[in-house]
């Protein structure tokens, strides 16, 4: 299924780019690979490996492969021409917690009925105790044993984002949602937090650039592969 997913998007990343002439150098290429190569290895993931190309091999990609992969990356990203400052700025306010350190205590309870997550918001709303309605009613056995506490979470990385979002967002002890994530329906409330660091936009702006570079780059290729109608060949 990966070989297959990535072959698709080889195929209607070069289309797109053939249809808009969009060529690539491929002395940028190779600057860039460097770029990233040694980015890498300076990293302490990095240092477990004697070269980039080791690590590209135990992730089952060649050289020429990567170099491939960021053609098409460094195409699409013409093609799809840079971020606006307010979206950057945007991104920012909704990142603004993650990159501040700012962590908050969480609980939740998951459930797999959106109605049923409702009718337990409504008793949360009307007074009833959230650790006890998660040991009853929560499907996620390792936190509800808990009264459905998590851990202390990040705004990234922790939780998946629906649920990330809804936390950052709470007021200490308010009980809110639900959201949906593949797990299912999700309450949560915050017990405490951490504050993070005063930070601006100025200075997180380089680490945004390449988030909404990704994020615009998936989001176009969806499109592309959903007006293909792209179908399994099994």
């Amino acid at each position: 299924q990966r070989a297959f997913d990535r072959a698709v998007y080889a195929a209607l990343a070069d289309r797109a780019l053939a249809k808009a002439k969009i060529l690539v150098e491929p002395e940028a290429i190779e600057a860039l690979f460097k770029k990233e190569a040694a980015a890498f290895m300076a990293t302490r993931d990095g240092r477990r490996f004697e070269s980039y190309a080791q690590y590209l091999a135990q992730a089952g990609k060649s050289l020429a492969f990567r170099k491939e992969e960021l053609r098409r990356e460094v195409g699409l990203d013409r093609l799809l021409g840079e971020p606006a400052e307010i979206t950057l700025q945007a991104e920012f306010e909704t990142l603004r917690d993650h990159y501040s350190g700012r962590k908050v205590l969480l609980r939740h309870i998951l459930v797999k009925q959106e109605s049923e997550a409702k009718a337990l918001l409504g008793r949360l709303t009307g007074g009833a105790s959230f650790e006890a309605l998660a040991k009853a009613h929560s499907s996620e056995k390792s936190t509800a044993k808990k009264g459905g506490l998590v851990t202390w979470i990040r705004r990234r990385g922790d939780v998946p984002e629906p649920l990330a979002a809804l936390a950052f967002g709470l007021a200490i002890g308010k009980p809110g949602g639900p959201v949906k994530t593949i797990y299912g329906w999700h309450l949560a409330q915050v017990d405490a937090e951490r504050k993070g660091k005063d930070v601006d936009f100025a200075s997180v702006k380089a680490d945004l650039l390449p988030l909404l570079r990704k994020r615009r780059r998936v989001e176009f290729m969806q499109a592309e592969r959903d007006k293909a109608k792209v179908k399994p060949l099994w």
